[in-house]
């Protein structure tokens, strides 16, 4: 737009130039009528005039256009190097917190390690049977869909991964990693982040759970999991553990999305 409205204004100084040399020899050539000639060549510099006019017009709005988009796409990128930054800052917070928890449980002994899962199970089992009786299942065993099914056998294959914060696979994932791939996997395309696959995808009750649903935790959407069927879930649990089949109460459920509706 702006390379053709230039273009536009050069054309026309090259024809005011010409027209203006052809003045005098027009001029003379007419028999000497000059008034007539004066009104030819007012005729013609009004008219050059206003296309000049229309030209600058268009060049000015050109520019202000050019303008505006160098400024958004100055304004996209500033964004994108503070979500950058922002990212970052989180990873190295999570590497600090899980340097830590390592460390406190570096000195465990034996007995003591056996007990903290011991612990964990019992208190898992105890959510569990909190969460279905406050979400009983709906009557009759729920299918999941063909994309479910696919997403389903993608995510049991990738049991035993470890997880690593912002990876989504072949070798690693993070837990929305895992999801977003099985779904790919499935042809379908979800948002990348658990915050936003919550935001997103289709809320669905608890109660209506089919395998291949999500099942959102934490009060702020920080983890999703994908619903294997009878009360079990295929997630990517946190640093330092893998990827495994565990009760879909393993943790604070928020609520549930479909991919798929």
């Amino acid at each position: 737009m702006l390379s053709e409205a230039q273009n536009a204004i050069g054309r026309l100084a090259r024809q005011q130039y010409r027209n203006s040399s052809l003045l005098p020899q027009i001029h003379l050539s007419s028999g000497g009528d000059g008034i007539q000639d004066t009104f030819r060549y007012q005729h013609l510099v009004e008219r050059l005039s206003a296309q000049r006019s229309t030209a600058l017009t268009r060049l000015r709005a050109a520019t202000k256009s050019v303008r505006t988009l160098t400024l958004d796409s100055q304004r996209s990128q500033h964004r994108a190097q503070r979500w950058a930054a922002q990212q970052w800052a989180t990873k190295l917070a999570a590497d600090r917190e899980l340097k830590r928890v390592y460390a406190l449980t570096a000195n465990l002994t034996g007995n003591q390690s056996k007990r903290l899962r011991e612990l964990e199970e019992e208190q898992t089992d105890a959510a569990q049977r909190r969460f279905l009786q406050a979400h009983p299942p709906g009557p009759g065993h729920r299918a999941s869909s063909k994309n479910g099914e696919l997403a389903i056998t993608f995510a049991f294959q990738q049991v035993g991964k470890p997880y690593v914060w912002g990876a989504q696979g072949p070798t690693s994932y993070d837990c929305s990693g895992l999801t977003s791939q099985a779904w790919s996997h499935a042809g379908v395309r979800i948002p990348r982040t658990s915050q936003e696959q919550w935001k997103k995808l289709t809320r669905i009750p608890l109660s209506a759970l089919r395998p291949g649903d999500l099942i959102i935790y934490y009060r702020e959407a920080t983890h999703v999991a994908i619903y294997a069927g009878d009360g079990q879930v295929i997630h990517a649990p946190r640093p330092g553990a893998f990827v495994k089949l565990s009760p879909i109460a393993f943790g604070p459920v928020i609520g549930a999305v479909r991919p798929d509706p």
